[in-house]
């Protein structure tokens, strides 16, 4: 019996591991005016670490510049870079609609919040991940 408690009690602490590993989350509308985005207006939700390292991310989920899978390319993904001491910021940007500017804008934007905000998050250096369209607009940005 004694086994199964340290077990459960293990158990416990490893679930909850990743939940402590941040201290806040924030979220920034990137602008001061609604965009008139069909989709939605593009934010960007930081995950500031509990204990930085100096690093930070800014994410760009993919979704062909059709939608975006925020979550599993996104914010599932937090916890364990604030495990590694790296805020993580996670942007939701604007689909293109023929402008392919539309992403590019709400990135660059997003990364001037994340550089306003350095000092603040104890952040060193910046640096920008994405998967698939979200890749491809992380590599131009």
């Amino acid at each position: 019996m004694t086994k199964n408690i340290l077990k459960m009690a293990m158990m416990l602490v490893a679930m909850m591991l990743p939940h402590m590993a941040f201290a806040q989350k924030q979220t920034f509308a990137l602008y001061d005016e609604p965009t008139g985005c069909p989709d939605w207006e593009p934010e960007l939700t930081v995950f500031v670490a509990k204990n930085p390292n100096g690093m930070a991310i800014l994410a760009c989920p993919g979704g062909g510049y059709q939608g975006l899978a925020m979550d599993h390319e996104g914010f599932n993904m937090a916890d364990w870079f604030n495990a590694q001491g790296i805020t993580y910021g996670v942007l939701r940007y604007r689909m293109p609609h023929g402008d392919k500017t539309v992403p590019l804008a709400d990135a660059s934007k997003a990364m001037c919040i994340m550089r306003s905000h350095a000092e603040e998050w104890h952040i060193d250096k910046i640096g920008v991940m994405g998967s698939s369209a979200g890749g491809h607009l992380a590599s131009t940005l």
